[in-house]
């Protein structure tokens, strides 16, 4: 049987960086697993080609005399703790690639249709005022308070979404990787990246985060289209993140979701507690108690201490659901699939596909997705 002379080192590495412990993989794949990497004996190819696999590198890899630099898809603007100057995840360097190959095709699919460049991309700079750049994208967006009354957190996000890809700005949404349901997004990790273009920007919010953060998330993400700033974002609520994009992106978010104005105006004065005050204003302005709590910190009626607190005690909460859900269910594929893949570039790619442009399997490759599926997906949205 034959024998793959492969580094044992890169090996460790491998598994390192795919996050998973030696012993799932003496587990999974062979009893000897730790010898490989230790260099004690070797596998053979079939087992190599299925570790390969297993960790999500290339097989030509576990020949390499050292670990290959794997440049960032963009840039890096993270600030949560323990991830700060980390590499990407494989997950997170996997929906990156991906979320690149449905943009650079989507832009070319624009190109031919002789489309005109969206002008809020990088419409303006780190310089400009705050309130400025949020009534900008309320504007273009059409988006006002009086569009979250009666809705749940849950509907407002959905509209919110189709609001920005009305605009033209590509929108995804997911929570792990394709439709894998082993490889679930870590949202302390990441939130969200923006890719800003001018004919196609593109924004990603993981899903597995709460649903009034991913609110917020994709105001952030949004803000970085308008400034023209991409990158990997952490969405420091309650960091105050030293990074002057983050930062302006945060006071833009927060601007445009909890207008100062009406804040002022709905914050009370009295004896309730922080915890019943922002439960009020967080039905009212459909994003998360912690991002009202960030703004009364920001408007100084109350401290940072007082804001590291009350997120020490939410994050207590959110854990406890989230260990406890035992919700079943869910969406369904089809309603689910144009918010992975971006309704905008579904809808485009099924239209190329049935006019001849696009091949099925080329189009269904794109989408992540079979060939019959792809025209049952089409079939669904009236589009074939």
């Amino acid at each position: 049987m034959s024998v793959a002379y492969i580094n044992g080192s890169i090996l460790a590495w491998a598994r390192q960086r795919a996050g998973i412990s030696s012993d799932t993989l003496v587990d999974k794949i062979h009893k000897n697993y730790l010898e490989w990497e230790e260099g004690v004996s070797l596998p053979t190819f079939k087992q190599a080609q299925k570790i390969a696999k297993k960790l999500s590198i290339p097989f030509g890899f576990l020949y390499l005399k050292e670990p290959p630099v794997i440049e960032q898809a963009t840039t890096d603007l993270r600030t949560i703790k323990d991830f700060d100057h980390h590499e990407y995840s494989i997950d997170l360097q996997a929906i990156l690639e991906d979320a690149i190959r449905k943009q650079d095709w989507y832009i070319d699919y624009l190109k031919d249709d002789d489309t005109e460049v969206l002008p809020f991309v990088g419409k303006y700079s780190l310089d400009s005022p705050v309130k400025e750049i949020a009534n900008d994208i309320s504007h273009v967006l059409n988006f006002s308070l009086s569009d979250r009354q009666g809705r749940t957190p849950e509907e407002f996000l959905r509209q919110l979404a189709g609001k920005a890809e009305d605009c033209g700005i590509i929108v995804l949404r997911n929570g792990k990787v394709g439709y894998n349901t082993r490889r679930t997004l870590d949202a302390n990790e990441f939130r969200g990246f923006a890719l800003p273009d001018p004919l196609a920007p593109l924004v990603f919010i993981n899903s597995a985060d709460y649903v009034p953060a991913q609110v917020f998330t994709l105001m952030h993400e949004i803000a970085h289209i308008w400034l023209n700033k991409g990158g990997v974002s952490s969405v420091g609520i309650i960091n105050h993140s030293h990074n002057r994009t983050e930062k302006k992106c945060n006071d833009i978010a927060a601007e445009v979701l909890v207008p100062e104005e009406n804040f002022i105006e709905l914050w009370t004065q009295d004896d309730d507690s922080l915890d019943e005050k922002t439960t009020q204003l967080s039905k009212f302005f459909k994003t998360s108690k912690i991002v009202i709590a960030r703004r009364a910190t920001d408007l100084e009626f109350i401290t940072k201490k007082d804001l590291a607190s009350f997120y020490g005690l939410l994050a207590a909460r959110w854990n406890n659901k989230k260990a406890n859900s035992t919700k079943p269910g869910g969406p369904s594929f089809y309603t689910t699939f144009p918010v992975i893949n971006s309704k905008i570039v579904t809808d485009a790619v099924c239209r190329s596909i049935y006019s001849g442009k696009l091949l099925m399997n080329n189009g269904a490759r794109l989408l992540g997705t079979t060939p019959k599926t792809l025209d049952n997906i089409a079939k669904s949205r009236g589009l074939n």
